[in-house]
């Protein structure tokens, strides 16, 4: 009776995977910011992982260091000073650092951005970036 029981937990937690893989078959990418979070917030980190069949396949993980401020309440959720981004060797946001972000982006275009934060995203991070290049996102 033993082996029996063996044989049907095996076969639940099999078709339980196949569940999952199938669950999980979508291509996406998964997008997080860091902003200075003051009044003109700007990004400092921008990540992006680009997934296949549920897998994450490509990166792009980059930081800037922000011409204003970063303000107080930022810093304590995500740890970030100046002097870390500088640590971190982060670049100046630039229309290279756009259009790097943009062609990562857009590599696969009909895919979804899985993110929180939209509006955050979108205002500070995607909408400038595509107008750098000359495109709206």
């Amino acid at each position: 009776m033993e082996a029996t029981e063996e044989a049907r937990q095996k076969r639940n937690y099999e078709e339980r995977q196949k569940r999952l893989e199938k669950q999980y078959e979508t291509n996406f990418y998964a997008l997080d910011t860091k902003t200075t979070g003051a009044e003109k917030n700007h990004p400092i980190q921008v990540a992006v992982i680009l997934y296949e069949n549920g897998r994450p396949t490509e990166r792009y993980n980059q930081y800037f260091m922000p011409t204003v401020k970063i303000g107080q309440r930022a810093k304590m959720v995500h740890g970030l000073t100046k002097k870390e981004l500088k640590k971190k060797q982060a670049k100046e946001w630039t229309k290279g650092a756009s259009e790097l972000l943009t062609h990562f982006l857009t590599e696969q275009p009909d895919l979804p951005i899985v993110s929180h934060s939209v509006d955050k995203l979108y205002n500070y991070v995607l909408k400038p970036a595509y107008e750098r290049v000359g495109n709206l996102a």
